[in-house]
């Protein structure tokens, strides 16, 4: 993320002494640092704790970072932990989220889960303590981004905001593709056009001090928790696979084979 982006996102979402912001999608840091540098305290999550922590295991590269930015004081923590699996056990207490959602295209999107559940047939002992990493089943882009919309809802206070980014096709969005549910309103809504694709960043403000329940993150219970405000068939729908077959019609696109430039 370039930092003049970040710096414009941290901005968005009012960032400034006394408010606290939390970025789910943390990777490497950037939204916290210049969140931070506005003067709130910080923290944030991934499912994937390798770029938190970085190459060197006795100080996490983020807060080896933070130090260099002169902003180590406000980073809070940093935590390891799938959003649909969260520990937060409440809402309504913060002030902004701040993300760039994964988009599969680097690496897919995950989530915790099992495209088919697998019988163990010799539990391990009670005391045994596993380092395996837990399995992973791919996050498809426009239910993660229909969860982060309510993830949103439950955790922020009244007035709090959600900025973020959404890639789209560019011939294909719509504003109907934004994700909306009751007490969350678009605010802003501005393009980063890279040409047949391009970002869409996203401000939402929570309009009711109403405490909302954590999301689901049910298929199933989706649409009832929007309130039916969601798209079935958004343009940003499978994007990683409309990405590498370079946005062309998905008749044209089912033999297309990726090549290198």
């Amino acid at each position: 993320m370039d930092a003049e982006i970040s710096l414009l996102m941290a901005n968005q979402a009012l960032a400034a002494p006394g408010k606290l912001v939390y970025d789910p999608f943390v990777g490497t840091g950037s939204m916290l640092y210049t969140s931070a540098y506005f003067g709130a305290m910080v923290l944030g999550s991934d499912i994937d704790g390798r770029q938190m922590r970085g190459k060197n295991t006795s100080i996490p590269g983020i807060f080896q970072s933070a130090a260099q930015y002169e902003v180590l004081d406000r980073i809070l923590d940093c935590c390891t932990f799938d959003i649909t699996r969260s520990p937060l056990r409440r809402g309504n207490f913060l002030d902004a989220i701040i993300s760039d959602p994964p988009y599969g295209v680097r690496a897919g999107a995950k989530r915790l889960g099992r495209g088919k559940q697998r019988v163990v047939e010799h539990p391990p002992a009670q005391n045994f303590e596993s380092t395996a990493s837990y399995a992973k089943v791919p996050y498809e882009l426009s239910d993660l981004t229909a969860d982060l919309v309510l993830l949103a809802r439950y955790l922020l206070k009244k007035d709090g905001r959600l900025v973020w980014f959404l890639p789209t096709p560019t011939e294909e969005y719509q504003d109907v593709d934004i994700p909306v549910c009751e007490g969350m309103e678009v605010v802003a809504n501005s393009e980063q056009n890279f040409g047949k694709w391009g970002r869409r960043l996203i401000t939402m403000r929570k309009i009711t001090s109403t405490e909302y329940a954590s999301p689901s993150f049910d298929p199933e219970q989706r649409m009832q928790e929007l309130g039916g405000n969601i798209t079935l068939n958004p343009g940003h729908k499978d994007f990683r696979e409309k990405y590498f077959a370079r946005f062309k019609r998905i008749e044209d696109a089912e033999t297309y084979i990726p090549t290198r430039d």
